[in-house]
C-alpha cells in the first residue's frame, strides 16, 4: 500500500507500483495479477503481422480517406469545448465525424486495431468506433461494474481489444 506523509496541512501519498489513484483521488490497490497483466500485454511478431495483413486489405484510397477523417475527428475531440474537458471518452461519439467513420463499416476494424497497437496512448479514442462497429461482442472488452481492471484506463483496454482479435493465433501454438 502507498505511504502517506503529513507535512503540516499538506499530505502526500506516495504510490507503490501496485497502487494508483482514481479520478476522485481515492487510492486503489491493484492485486499482483492485475498489475502483471496490465504490464505484460505483449504481441508476438505473428500477431503483429496478422493485424498488418488484415489492415492491408483496405485499398490505399480507403485507408487514406479513413485516416484523414479519423485525424479530423481526433482533433475535434481534443479541441471541441463539449468534449475537450470531458473525462468520458464516449463523448467523442457525439461529434460530427463519428457517423462518417461508422459508415466505413466493419472493414476498417483491422485498421483500427493496427492503430491501437501502434500507439494506444494516442489512439485509444478509436475504441469508441471499434466497439460500435464490432458485431462479435465477444471481441469487445467490457468491464463489470465491480471489476478493478476498469481503472487500468482505455490505453490498456486498447491492447486487450487487439489481443482478443489475435487470440486465435496465440491459441494455435
Amino acid at each position: 500500500m502507498g505511504k502517506i506523509i503529513f507535512i503540516g496541512i499538506i499530505s502526500i501519498i506516495l504510490l507503490t507500483p501496485s497502487a494508483s489513484a482514481n479520478a476522485e483521488g481515492h487510492l486503489i490497490q491493484q492485486n499482483e495479477s492485475q498489475q502483471k497483466e496490465s504490464e505484460t500485454i505483449e504481441f508476438s511478431q505473428a500477431e503483429k503481422d496478422y493485424i498488418k495483413a488484415e489492415a492491408g486489405k483496405l485499398t490505399h484510397k480507403e485507408k487514406e480517406e479513413f485516416l484523414a477523417l479519423y485525424k479530423k475527428w481526433r482533433h475535434n475531440w481534443r479541441t471541441n469545448p463539449t468534449t475537450r474537458f470531458c473525462n468520458h471518452t464516449a463523448a467523442a461519439k457525439e461529434l460530427e465525424e463519428f457517423p462518417q467513420l461508422m459508415a466505413y463499416g466493419t472493414k476498417v476494424i483491422p485498421l483500427i486495431l493496427e492503430l491501437l497497437l501502434e500507439s494506444p496512448n494516442e489512439n485509444f479514442v478509436l475504441l469508441m468506433l471499434h466497439d460500435e462497429l464490432q458485431t462479435n461482442k465477444a471481441k469487445v472488452v467490457i468491464y463489470a461494474e465491480n471489476d478493478p481492471s476498469m481503472f487500468e484506463g482505455e490505453q490498456i483496454r486498447s491492447l486487450k481489444t487487439v489481443k482478443l482479435y489475435t487470440k486465435h493465433i496465440t491459441n494455435a501454438k
